[in-house]
């Protein structure tokens, strides 16, 4: 039933993992719109290898589970942190798009986007 369990996390987390990917690399791509077709292509097969192997890499620790904590011996626990941030000024909006927490030990999965629009002068005025 456990694995199960996990099957079904797993799918459902790699939905979120597919498209935060895809959003990714849709932004660098439009980033960086002078590059040729080869990159693009390349680009698009990473992020796609990508969203296949890191929701097996998330569910792998859960299958396999974690040793017993031996009391009495210090131990340190292992911890990874995954955070982003994107910003585009555009003439009246900006726009944020963040994931995670820089100052954490580990991340929350959290992903924040907000889009401020600016009505009359420009910035600042």
């Amino acid at each position: 039933m456990q694995a199960l369990m996990v099957i079904v996390a797993t799918l459902f987390n790699s939905l979120w993992v597919g498209a935060l990917l895809a959003l990714a690399v849709w932004a660098l791509l439009n980033y960086l719109p002078n590059i040729n077709a080869t990159t693009r292509y390349a680009a698009w097969c990473i992020a796609l290898v990508a969203s296949l192997l890191v929701p097996l890499a998330t569910a792998i620790p859960q299958i396999i589970g974690t040793p017993p904590m031996l009391s009495g011996i210090p131990s340190f626990s292992s911890a990874w942190n995954l955070s982003f941030g994107y910003h585009k000024l555009l003439q009246h909006d900006e726009i944020y798009l963040v994931y995670g927490d820089a100052n954490a030990f580990a991340t929350s999965p959290q992903l924040i986007f907000k889009m401020v629009h600016y009505f009359g002068a420009d910035k600042g005025t």
